[in-house]
């Protein structure tokens, strides 16, 4: 679980008892008919280009059309990406096979190598990245004539002297390298095995390699999520895997600190999207299956659903996809709920996103 998601269902839960109805629904619900009945006729005159995703054999529907009052957005924003991280690898361990590459909260770029056990992870930041600190060997090295700061535990049984009960001393073995590679370029690269007295998947020798090797290269992000409407906003973190799916957050680009939570922890963003199997996401939502659908737009092989929420700082829609693929859409409060409906309609899975099964 990332650190998004521990945000959301933190607030969630916290939340959770206090509903309140709305004072003029009927009257709102009557006013919403209105509008959408209008909206219905404009969209019988349109016509929808298919976009055929790529490998995983689903149509994934793009509506290309615009009416006056912003129904859904003319296509996908050419800049809906997350931006590319500046550093690749150029060197790994025999068995480290699967690369994978996310933007996470709050911007920073994680880089990932599996093998068949624990990943080795490369963080690269703008700012200064703290080494670990704990009852390890904290020591120094070369990479590439800059020295480094170490971090290393060898394996040894679970909570054994002198490496306590606190986490991630006490589960296994460490190895990490922390250095300034350029300015306004800190790099961290972590090896970390819960594993007690099992050795590493890779030698301390070998990270040392792995950091040695890094390349100015830039890898992008894969692009999973398609976002129409992204006046005055810009993607500021996207993580993925094809288990859990995609989470993408995104912030006005005049806004320099995210929403923090009660704990103080800046993890949050006015804008989310998690995109992913429907029988675990659509819980995101914060809707009650007691509450009544109040807006409900077909888009050509995708519907976007607008309930009564929960949620206390964001207005929230559902799109519903084929393959039982849900995006829940998250916006500020302060939203009109015809604006939540236009850029929830414009939100598509992107070229890289496969149908999370589970």
């Amino acid at each position: 679980m990332n650190e998004t998601e521990q945000a959301v269902r933190h607030v969630l839960a916290d939340w959770a008892a206090g509903i309140s109805a709305h004072p003029n629904l009927a009257d709102a619900v009557l006013a919403r008919d209105t509008r959408r009945r209008r909206r219905r006729r404009a969209l019988l005159s349109c016509v929808a280009a298919v976009v055929f995703l790529a490998g995983a054999g689903v149509l994934w529907a793009v509506a290309p059309w615009r009416t006056p009052d912003r129904l859904v957005p003319a296509s996908p924003h050419p800049d809906d990406s997350a931006p590319p991280s500046p550093v690749d690898f150029g060197w790994l361990p025999d068995g480290f096979d699967t690369e994978t590459l996310d933007l996470v909260p709050p911007g920073v770029w994680r880089l990932t190598a599996t093998a068949d056990r624990e990943p080795i992870e490369v963080t690269i930041s703008p700012v200064e990245l703290p080494p670990t600190r704990g009852n390890g060997t904290t020591g120094t090295a070369d990479v590439n004539g800059v020295t480094a700061t170490t971090y290393s535990v060898p394996p040894h049984a679970v909570g054994a002297p002198p490496y306590g009960t606190n986490s991630p001393d006490a589960d296994g073995a460490t190895e990490e390298i922390t250095w300034q590679r350029k300015p306004g370029q800190w790099v961290q690269v972590h090896l970390h095995f819960a594993g007690g007295e099992k050795p590493l998947a890779a030698s301390g020798d070998d990270l040392l390699r792995v950091a040695r090797g890094l390349v100015d290269r830039e890898r992008p992000v894969p692009h999973v999520v398609r976002i129409a409407d992204l006046t005055g906003l810009r993607v500021v973190a996207s993580q993925y895997d094809d288990w859990r799916g995609a989470t993408i957050n995104l912030a006005p680009t005049s806004m320099t600190t995210w929403m923090s939570t009660e704990a103080g922890q800046k993890t949050l963003t006015p804008y989310m999207i998690r995109l992913g199997n429907a029988d675990p996401v659509e819980g995101y939502a914060g809707f009650s299956d007691r509450q009544p659908v109040l807006e409900t737009r077909a888009l050509d092989g995708r519907t976007v659903i607008r309930k009564r929420s929960y949620q206390e700082l964001w207005k929230t829609a559902l799109v519903r996809f084929p393959e039982n693929q849900v995006a829940v859409v998250l916006v500020p409060k302060r939203t009109s709920d015809a604006d939540l409906m236009a850029f929830a309609s414009g939100i598509t899975p992107g070229p890289d996103y496969v149908p999370v099964r589970r």
